[in-house]
Protein backbone atom coordinates (compact mmCIF):
# COMPACT_ATOMS: atom_id res chain seq x y z
CA UNK A 1 0.00 0.00 0.00
CA UNK A 2 0.92 3.62 0.41
CA UNK A 3 3.11 2.94 3.46
CA UNK A 4 5.16 0.36 1.56
CA UNK A 5 5.62 2.78 -1.35
CA UNK A 6 6.76 5.51 1.04
CA UNK A 7 9.27 3.18 2.70
CA UNK A 8 10.64 2.14 -0.68
CA UNK A 9 10.93 5.74 -1.81
CA UNK A 10 12.72 6.78 1.38
CA UNK A 11 15.13 3.86 1.05
CA UNK A 12 15.86 4.82 -2.57
CA UNK A 13 16.49 8.45 -1.65
CA UNK A 14 18.81 7.56 1.23
CA UNK A 15 20.71 4.76 -0.55
CA UNK A 16 23.32 6.85 -2.41
CA UNK A 17 24.27 8.66 0.81
CA UNK A 18 24.52 5.69 3.20
CA UNK A 19 27.96 4.22 2.42
CA UNK A 20 30.01 7.02 3.95
CA UNK A 21 27.44 8.52 6.28
CA UNK A 22 27.60 9.17 9.98
CA UNK A 23 24.42 11.23 10.41
CA UNK A 24 21.61 9.38 12.17
CA UNK A 25 18.15 9.40 10.59
CA UNK A 26 14.99 9.75 12.66
CA UNK A 27 11.48 9.67 11.24
CA UNK A 28 8.66 11.61 12.86
CA UNK A 29 5.32 10.09 11.93
CA UNK A 30 1.83 11.36 12.58
CA UNK A 31 -1.63 10.40 11.40
CA UNK A 32 -5.16 10.69 12.81
CA UNK A 33 -4.67 7.76 15.20
CA UNK A 34 -1.09 8.08 16.42
CA UNK A 35 2.21 9.89 16.29
CA UNK A 36 5.75 9.01 17.23
CA UNK A 37 9.42 9.04 16.35
CA UNK A 38 11.32 6.16 14.84
CA UNK A 39 15.11 6.30 14.93
CA UNK A 40 16.62 4.22 12.14
CA UNK A 41 19.51 1.89 12.93
CA UNK A 42 23.20 2.54 12.32
CA UNK A 43 22.99 0.93 8.87
CA UNK A 44 20.79 3.83 7.81
CA UNK A 45 23.19 6.63 8.74
CA UNK A 46 23.71 9.05 5.86
CA UNK A 47 26.03 11.76 4.64
CA UNK A 48 23.87 14.95 4.89
CA UNK A 49 24.61 16.11 1.36
CA UNK A 50 22.75 19.03 -0.24
CA UNK A 51 21.43 16.71 -2.97
CA UNK A 52 19.91 14.40 -0.36
CA UNK A 53 18.28 17.27 1.52
CA UNK A 54 16.90 18.75 -1.71
CA UNK A 55 15.38 15.44 -2.80
CA UNK A 56 13.81 14.86 0.62
CA UNK A 57 12.41 18.41 0.70
CA UNK A 58 11.00 18.03 -2.82
CA UNK A 59 9.14 14.93 -1.63
CA UNK A 60 8.21 15.87 1.95
CA UNK A 61 8.27 19.70 1.87
CA UNK A 62 10.85 22.07 3.28
CA UNK A 63 9.18 21.96 6.71
CA UNK A 64 9.17 18.16 6.65
CA UNK A 65 12.97 17.83 6.63
CA UNK A 66 15.24 18.99 9.41
CA UNK A 67 18.93 18.63 10.15
CA UNK A 68 19.57 18.70 13.90
CA UNK A 69 23.07 19.13 15.26
CA UNK A 70 23.95 17.79 18.72
CA UNK A 71 24.60 20.31 21.46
Amino acid sequence: GAADASIERLAALLAPFRASGNCAVRISYRNAQAEGELPLGADWRVRPDDALLESLRAWLSTEGVEVAYPD
